[in-house]
């Protein structure tokens, strides 16, 4: 496993090597910066949930009519 990952950075160092100008600079980026944000990530799915819960409660009954009449209605009517 270790001489794969090996291969792999040895492969993208060719590639940023051979790459020119500011290719090769994003490229070589890409590859030496941390990926990613933990923080970053928990705060985007809690605004996510508090945009979900918030169109929630403005279309609350809208939305148990469609559930009960359109979707559960039509599954009554196969019966």
């Amino acid at each position: 496993m270790k001489k794969l990952m090996k291969k792999m950075v040895e492969g993208t160092k060719q590639v940023v090597v051979n790459a020119p100008g500011v290719l090769a600079v994003r490229l070589n980026r890409f590859r030496t910066e941390e990926r990613g944000d933990a923080m970053q990530w928990v705060i985007g799915i809690l605004i996510t949930l508090l945009l979900f819960i918030a169109v929630y409660l403005l279309f609350k009954a809208q939305i148990n009519t469609f559930v009960v009449d359109k979707i559960f209605g039509k599954m009554n009517s196969l019966d």
